[in-house]
Order: C-alpha cells, then structure tokens, then sequence
C-alpha cells in the first residue's frame, strides 16, 4: 500500500511542485550560508577619500562668503574703484573740452576744406588713441584690483 501511496504522491502535480520548491528553498539557503561566510568588501579607502574631499570643500573659503558678505565687498571695491579712477575721469573731460576748443578755433582758422579734414581726423586720431590708452590702463588696473 506504501507504494500506492507513493505513486498517487508522484503523479499529484502539487506534491511535485512542492517537492521542486523544497529543492529550491534548500539551495537557496545553501548560497545564503556561503554569501555570510565570505569576508565583506573593505570600504574604509573609498570612505578616506570621500572625507578627505569633504573636508576639503567644507574648509573652501568660498563657502564662508553669504550673498550679504559678497555685496559689501562688491559695494567696497565700487567706491574704492570710483574713488580711484574719478581723477583720471576729470583729466579726461577736461582734456576732450581741450580737444574741442581746438577742433573749433582749428575750424574757425582754417579756410580750406581739405586742411579741415585732415586736422580734425588728426585730432579724432589723437583722442581715439589717448581713449583706447587709458581705457586699456583702467582695464588693467581694475582688473588687478578685482583679482582677475
């Protein structure tokens, strides 16, 4: 009779089944064993460096400088600039009103056309190039000034 047992459990598809998920379960707590018996990766270098540039970046001074801080430098250096450059400004317009008291009395002189041309492309000249001098010269000395 066992064996009439056994062949009715043998043809039960849902003794079979069951008999493929012990087998299943089984193995799978055969490679949970192995997986808990095998040494964990050591992290502790990748971790170092992760907190060696964490640090890094914390200690940046960047981070030290609030919106409210970078406005007062950016308001000091406007004035230092403005305080700095106001003179050479105040040569500048009283050399362009020199300028033009030669254009004019240079024209008023003047009888010939062409002779006009010529001394007001000279004078044009002469300031473009004294401009593009101190344009370049104040350039450079702000931009020294800003750390640029």
């Amino acid at each position: 009779m066992d064996q009439d047992q056994d062949t009715a459990e043998a043809a039960d598809p849902a003794a079979l089944a069951f008999e493929a998920l012990k087998g299943e379960v089984a193995a799978l707590r055969r490679q949970i064993a192995a997986l808990s018996k095998a040494p964990a990766p050591d992290y502790s270098m990748t971790l170092g460096a992760m907190l060696e540039q964490l640090r890094l970046v914390q200690a940046h001074p960047a981070l030290a400088v609030t919106p409210e801080t970078y406005a007062a430098q950016a308001r000091q250096v406007a004035q230092v600039l403005k305080a700095e450059f106001e003179p050479l400004l105040q040569i500048n317009r009283t050399a362009l009103r020199e300028a033009v008291g030669l254009v004019t009395n240079a024209a008023g002189r003047v009888q010939d056309g062409q002779e006009l041309l010529t001394r007001l492309g000279l004078t044009l000249a002469v300031g473009a190039g004294i401009g593009l001098i101190l344009g370049a010269w104040i350039a450079v000395f702000a931009m020294r000034r800003l750390g640029l």
